[in-house]
């Protein structure tokens, strides 16, 4: 297997969830700006059930495996946010630094050699 070969399963669907989780994450952030941190908190279980999803996904590639193992690493932090409902930080979370991630995740699944 080459260096950049993905283990992914299915690509176009990896794809989606990440395209999905994008759009759920501007608009939880969206909610939490205009101080509608019900609804934010809402869409808070779609988004982490699509993270969830997103690092099960298997690879090859050092640099998605470091971006899968981001995500890994900011769940907790999430959840302790949305426990704490820091709408502040939560917002700020999402936009600096899970979109950023998720993005990066969505630029190298592009460059992998999978069928898909």
């Amino acid at each position: 297997m080459s260096k950049g070969e993905c283990h992914l399963k299915n690509v176009r669907e990896l794809k989606q969830h990440i395209r999905d989780l994008l759009d759920a994450c501007t608009t939880a952030w969206r909610y939490l700006i205009l101080g509608e941190e019900k609804k934010a908190m809402g869409l808070m279980a779609t988004i982490i059930d699509l993270l969830e999803r997103i690092v099960s996904a298997k690879s090859s590639n050092p640099v998605l495996r470091l971006c899968y193992d981001s995500i890994t690493f900011l769940l907790p932090r999430l959840l302790k946010t949305m426990e704490e409902r820091n709408g502040i930080l939560l917002a700020d979370i999402l936009e600096h630094e899970l979109k950023p991630i998720l993005e990066d995740i969505l630029e190298h699944i592009s460059e992998c050699s999978c069928d898909g």
